[in-house]
């Protein structure tokens, strides 16, 4: 069995020991962390077993696009999901789950992932990195983003004051996980987990920002092997196509 991923309306088959249920994902496709959300799940296509336990049952992940630029997430309907006005946000029956590193552990969770180790010294650095990623790099390598990449896909101008300041944010950040990659082979030890994909995600536009990994060999080893991974050309491709079909709609 594979897990099927549509775009715009996609609808994501995964398997895991629990009744039939529908999996509600709001989500923007062309922002960073809605991208480790689309990895998780390319991933989890990639890795699905072959043969499914007969007490196992599908449940359908569909996914609605709130338009960030139309404002959609400031809605009253989105904000009664996630009162932040943030992507990406899971509604699971009456459970509803925001901030995308907690999404990336639910469904992991779900599908009993060895993205998510058993060990709790690995779980720990896995939570570490996760911290990371949401007080440092998220806002540093998002800022960047928005004004290298969203703002001018949206029509606008970004900072170059903005993207400038970033820029040298990013480098000091990245001398960081070159140190620890220099050691490891993946961010929380040996094989992959739901860490690297947290982090990696918005290195999806590595090109398109410019960056330079030649002082940070660790770095680029360890994206290089991510990159080069089926699961990640299938979400880079999606992204892709998402790209093509919002810009034929404006």
């Amino acid at each position: 069995m594979h897990i099927h991923i549509k775009q715009m309306t996609g609808r994501t088959m995964m398997a895991i020991p629990l009744g039939p249920r529908k999996i509600e994902l709001l989500t923007y496709p062309l922002t960073h962390n809605p991208i480790k959300i689309s990895l998780l799940q390319h991933y989890l296509n990639t890795h699905q077993k072959d043969a499914i336990d007969s007490t196992t049952a599908a449940f359908e992940i569909n996914t609605r696009v709130v338009l960030l630029d139309q404002l959609e997430h400031h809605s009253e309907s989105f904000s009664a999901i996630n009162p932040n006005k943030k992507i990406p946000a899971l509604v699971d029956g009456n459970r509803v789950i925001w901030e995308s590193n907690a999404i990336l552990h639910y469904l992991a969770g779900l599908h009993h992932s060895d993205l998510w180790p058993t060990d709790p010294y690995l779980q720990t650095e896995v939570i570490r990195w996760f911290m990371w990623e949401s007080s440092r790099w998220s806002h540093c390598i998002g800022t960047l983003l928005k004004h290298r990449v969203y703002f001018p896909f949206w029509g606008y101008d970004g900072s170059p004051q903005e993207i400038e300041k970033q820029t040298q944010r990013l480098d000091k950040l990245l001398d960081l996980l070159d140190e620890t990659l220099q050691e490891k082979r993946f961010l929380a030890g040996q094989v992959i987990s739901l860490a690297d994909i947290s982090i990696a995600a918005p290195l999806m536009y590595a090109d398109e920002i410019g960056l330079n990994l030649d002082q940070h060999p660790a770095v680029k080893l360890w994206l290089d092997e991510l990159t080069s991974s089926h699961w990640w050309q299938q979400s880079q491709q999606a992204l892709r196509v998402f790209r093509e079909q919002a810009q034929v709609a404006t």
